[in-house]
């Protein structure tokens, strides 16, 4: 089943789906669920992506074509927290009093490199910032996502999908 209220688990899950298993086993529930569930198929690009956004983008699964969940995003109106303190709308100065270290990487934020989550910095301060500092302070982050990023900073760790 899957639940909006469910907590967040860094790199493992959101929502109650399970990154690494198949989009399969959650299309009846998806559909019973939920009244709005919008497929955008990527094929464009060197590894088609297709993604289920429900409710306007309250959570969004990205597959890959054989339908193995890659990462899950959540926004405004996910109800669940990771490690029971960070959720979408948390502000920058939120997040600089929660965390001891944060870290700008591919525009997204990291936090106690814990690469199993992040939040994307929106326009037009992903442009512009280089460190959380040049951020400001009531910049709501509206969007966290669940993947492992960590082949980021060690490149022997990138998955078959993004190579």
């Amino acid at each position: 089943m899957i639940d909006l209220n469910q907590p967040i688990i860094p790199g493992t899950s959101c929502g109650g789906i399970l990154i690494g298993d198949n989009i399969a086993n959650y299309m009846s529930n998806l559909y019973q669920q939920f009244a709005d569930v919008q497929v955008v198929e990527y094929k464009n690009t060197k590894h088609p992506v297709t993604s289920y956004i429900i409710n306007k983008g309250v959570l969004r699964i990205n597959t890959s074509e054989a339908g193995d969940i890659l990462s899950i995003g959540c926004s405004k109106g996910y109800k669940g927290l990771c490690k029971g303190i960070y959720g979408p709308g948390i502000t920058v100065e939120h997040l600089l009093k929660a965390s001891s270290q944060q870290n700008l990487l591919h525009g997204a934020i990291i936090l106690d490199r814990d690469f199993g989550f992040y939040f994307p910095i929106p326009y037009p301060h992903d442009e512009l910032a280089d460190s959380i500092q040049d951020l400001p302070l009531q910049l709501s982050l509206d969007v966290l996502h669940v993947e492992n990023v960590a082949w980021w900073i060690n490149p022997q760790l990138t998955p078959a999908y993004a190579k």
